[in-house]
């Protein structure tokens, strides 16, 4: 969040470039297109995990809401 779309794309580079060498690297957000990006989602929910797993076998929209 406040980030202009040149930040953004050096941001996700810089994730994906980390990731890329074997870090693990982990991100608190509410941005679903960094989250649509991961190879695995948590979500939370007042401080109890209500999903774990990819991003691509749950609907995020409806994670937020």
């Amino acid at each position: 969040v406040g980030l202009d779309e040149p930040g953004r794309v050096a941001l996700i580079e810089l994730v994906r470039e980390a990731h890329d060498r074997g870090a693990t690297v982990l991100i608190a957000t509410h941005e679903l297109a960094f989250a649509e990006r991961a190879d695995r989602v948590l979500a939370l929910s007042e401080g109890t995990v209500v999903y774990d797993g990819a991003p691509g076998d749950t609907d995020l929209h409806a994670l937020i809401n």
